[in-house]
C-alpha cells in the first residue's frame, strides 16, 4: 500500500494528559504539529482523576481554569481513621485540610474524571482548528542525520492509520493494535510523517521509548493496589474527604470523592493472583473488593453500589534514563517516569513535563534560541522525576509496614507538601541566574511566581500578579520601582526605561513584556496621571486592593515579598511563569537582561514591548 508523507513541525505520540497538554501549549505558541494515538475517538485508557494546586494555576494560564473547575470537585479535607480500642473495626482519629500549603489560590485537589480532564484539552485544541488523529499505529522510528535532512525534517515516522469501526467491531484491545496494523483488513492507509521533533507521551510501554533505546532505571515494583470507582451507600462521618484508612481487618486503604457523589478507592492488595487477562482480573477483583472494603470500614455501614470501573495493578518506580534522543525526540510524563498513584501525582507531573517542554521548542522553532534552550527540559524535570520516586518510595515503605498509621502518612505528605502540590517545584538549569536574591527573598530564584493582589491602574480592576502570567511566547520583565510619586523612585523608574528601550529595541524576532506594580495608594496615584506616559496603563498596577478597610492593605504584596520602601528591583519571568533572575533597576540591570538574552539566543534577537516613542517622550 502506497504511503503518504506528511510533514509537521512537531509530532506528538500519544494523546494522554501529557500529548494533550503538549498540543494545547504549541497551540497556543503557533507551532505546527500533529497528534496521533492509538487508541478509539473517545475510548478511555489512564484513570487519573486528581489536579494538585499547581496544576491548577497551569490550566489558568492556558485558559482552562474555569472549565476545570466547573467540573471538577474541591477535595479540601483529609481524615484518619486507625484501629479502635478493641481491634473490631476503625475510628475517626484526625483530620486535616488536604492541601494545606500558603501561596496558592486554590488550596485543593480538584477531582474530576479522566475523559474530563482530556475533554478539556481536546476542545481547547479544537478551537485552534487541530484533532487527534486516531486509531494510528506507530510502527517505525527513524532519525536522519544532518546530511540527510537538510531541510531540517530530521525524525521519520511510519504510522498505520487503522479503520476506527473494524477496530470497534473487532473489540481490539489496545494492546494488540500493534498486531492488527499488519493485518489489511484493518488498515485505511499508512502515512509517513516527516517531523523537526517528536514527543512520546504514549504511557509506561512507551513505544517511542523503546524505538530510541532510552533504558528505565527500575527500582523493586510496589505494592498492588485494587482499585475501584462505585456509588457508596455509608453512614461514614467524612465520605466527601479524602480517608486514609488503617483497618485491623483488612489493611490500609484511602478513598477519593469524585463527581456526582461517587468514590474511589485504593486498597493495598497482598493477595496473589494469576490472572494477567485484564477483564478477568476486573471480573475478580470486582467479586472480592465490596467485601473487603466493607469489613475494612466497620463499624460503620459501607456498601459498594453501581461499580463503574474495578482492577488490580502493581506499577514499578522507575525514570528512564534520558528524557530526549538524538536532539530531536523528547519523552514525557509516563513514558519517562513510573510509579504508584499515592502520592495523587501522576497526570500532574506528566502536563508539568509538557508545559516545560513546549514553550522552549518553540522558541527553537522560531529560530530565538540555540539548541542548547532543549537540554534545560531534561536537567529541569528529571530531577523532579526523581524527587517523586523517592515521595513514593517512601509512601510504599509505609504500606509494607502492618503497623503503619494513617497519622505517618499525613506526617510524610506534609513533609513534602510544598513538592506534592507542585507549589514549591524548584528548577535548577542554565535558565536561572542565581544573583540578588536579597533584593525580593520572598520571590524564590527557580520557582513559580506567586499569587498576590494588585490592582490595575487605568481602571482599578483588581487582579492578580498571576493575571501578568499567561502561557506564551513572552517572557516577562516585572517591575517594583517603589512609590513613584516620590522624586528619587520616579526618575530612577524614568531612566532603567530608557535605557532598557535604548540597549535593546536594536534586537528583533522575540517579545519582552513591561509591565510596572507601583507601591503606592490608588487615591494618590491618580494625582499624578502623567506617569501613564512610561508605560501603557494597560501595563501598570498598584500594590493595593479596591475595598481597603486598613491602611495596612496598601503595600501588602511588598511586603509578602519582602521589597523594602526605598530599594527598587525587578524580576524577569519565563514563559512558563517560573523566575528567571532578579535584578536591581539599574543600568547593570538592563546589561544583566541583555547578556541573559544573548546566552539564549541564536540571533541575540529580542523585542521590547513599550509604548511606540518610549524613547523620545523619555
Amino acid at each position: 500500500m502506497p504511503a503518504k508523507t506528511t510533514y509537521t513541525d512537531v509530532l506528538i505520540v500519544g494523546a494522554g494528559p501529557a500529548g494533550l497538554m503538549s498540543a494545547v501549549c504549541l497551540s497556543r505558541l503557533g507551532i505546527s504539529f500533529k497528534i496521533i494515538d492509538r487508541r478509539l475517538p473517545g475510548e478511555a485508557a489512564g484513570h487519573a482523576d486528581g489536579i494538585q494546586p499547581r496544576t491548577t494555576e497551569i490550566w489558568d494560564t492556558l485558559g482552562m481554569g474555569d472549565r476545570l473547575r466547573k467540573i471538577g470537585v474541591k477535595m479540601c479535607q483529609m481524615a484518619m481513621y486507625t484501629a479502635n480500642e478493641d481491634n473490631t473495626g476503625v475510628r475517626l482519629t484526625g483530620q486535616t485540610p488536604n492541601s494545606n500549603v500558603p501561596g496558592t489560590k486554590y488550596p485543593y485537589e480538584i477531582i474530576l474524571r479522566t475523559e474530563d480532564i482530556e475533554g478539556i484539552m481536546t476542545d481547547t485544541i479544537a478551537t485552534y482548528g487541530v484533532r487527534v488523529q486516531q486509531p494510528t499505529v506507530p510502527r517505525k522510528l527513524v532519525v536522519l542525520d544532518n546530511l540527510n535532512s537538510t531541510d531540517g525534517y530530521r525524525v521519520e515516522i511510519t504510522c498505520v492509520n487503522l479503520n476506527a469501526d473494524r477496530v470497534r467491531e473487532g473489540q481490539v484491545p489496545l494492546r494488540e493494535r500493534g498486531s492488527v496494523a499488519e493485518d489489511p483488513s484493518y488498515i485505511n492507509n499508512v502515512e509517513v510523517f516527516r517531523a523537526k521533533y517528536v514527543i512520546g507521551c504514549d504511557g509506561a510501554h512507551s513505544w517511542v521509548r523503546g524505538q530510541c533505546g532510552i533504558a528505565m532505571d527500575s527500582s523493586d515494583a510496589g505494592v498492588s493496589w485494587g482499585v475501584i470507582d462505585f456509588t457508596p451507600v455509608t453512614n461514614l462521618p467524612t465520605p466527601r474527604a479524602k480517608n486514609i484508612i488503617q483497618s485491623p481487618l483488612s489493611g490500609i486503604l484511602a478513598t477519593i470523592p469524585r463527581p456526582d457523589d461517587t468514590m474511589r478507592i485504593y486498597a493495598a492488595w497482598k493477595e496473589n493472583t494469576a490472572v494477567t487477562n485484564e477483564m478477568q482480573l476486573a471480573a475478580m477483583m470486582e467479586s472480592k473488593l465490596p467485601e473487603f472494603i466493607k469489613r475494612a470500614f466497620l463499624p460503620y455501614q459501607f456498601e459498594v453500589k453501581d461499580i463503574t470501573w474495578c482492577g488490580q495493578y502493581t506499577v514499578a518506580q522507575r525514570v528512564a534514563s534520558s528524557f530526549s534522543y538524538a536532539d530531536c525526540v523528547f519523552i514525557a510524563g509516563d513514558a519517562c517516569h513510573t510509579h504508584s498513584p499515592n502520592a495523587g501525582l501522576g497526570a500532574n507531573a506528566s502536563m508539568s513535563d509538557a508545559y516545560n517542554l513546549a514553550w522552549k521548542l518553540a522558541y527553537v522553532l522560531h529560530g530565538w534560541s540555540n539548541l542548547d534552550m532543549l537540554g534545560t527540559y531534561e536537567a529541569e524535570r528529571r530531577p523532579c522525576s526523581v524527587e517523586l520516586i523517592e515521595l513514593d518510595k517512601k509512601i510504599h515503605e509505609l504500606d509494607a509496614l502492618d503497623g503503619a498509621y494513617p497519622e505517618e502518612y499525613v506526617r510524610l505528605l506534609q513533609r513534602q507538601r510544598m513538592f506534592a502540590t507542585g507549589i514549591g517545584l524548584e528548577y535548577r538549569s542554565r535558565l536561572t541566574e542565581n544573583t540578588f536574591q536579597s533584593l525580593i527573598p520572598g520571590l524564590l530564584l527557580g520557582q513559580r511566581i506567586p499569587p498576590g493582589d494588585i490592582l490595575r491602574y487605568h481602571d482599578w480592576n483588581p487582579c492578580d500578579l498571576q493575571d501578568l502570567l499567561p502561557y506564551s511566547l513572552s517572557f516577562k520583565l516585572i517591575l517594583f520601582p517603589g512609590d513613584v510619586i516620590e522624586n528619587i523612585p520616579r526618575h530612577r523608574l524614568l531612566d532603567f526605561l530608557s535605557v532598557l528601550e535604548g540597549t535593546l529595541t536594536a534586537h528583533i524576532g522575540k517579545e519582552l513584556e513591561v509591565a510596572a506594580i507601583l507601591n503606592v495608594k490608588k487615591a494618590a496615584f491618580q494625582t499624578l496621571p502623567q506617569l501613564s506616559e512610561i508605560l501603557p496603563s494597560t501595563r501598570i498596577y498598584l500594590d493595593d486592593r479596591l475595598i481597603s478597610t486598613t491602611p495596612e492593605h496598601q503595600g501588602r504584596l511588598h511586603e509578602s515579598l519582602g521589597i523594602r520602601r526605598d530599594f527598587a528591583a525587578a524580576v524577569l519571568v519565563r514563559p512558563d511563569g517560573y523566575t528567571a533572575m532578579i535584578l536591581p533597576m539599574d543600568r547593570d540591570g538592563v546589561r544583566r537582561i541583555r547578556n541573559y538574552v544573548r546566552s539564549l539566543s541564536s540571533r541575540d534577537a529580542i523585542v521590547l514591548q513599550t509604548p511606540s516613542g518610549l524613547a523620545a517622550r523619555l
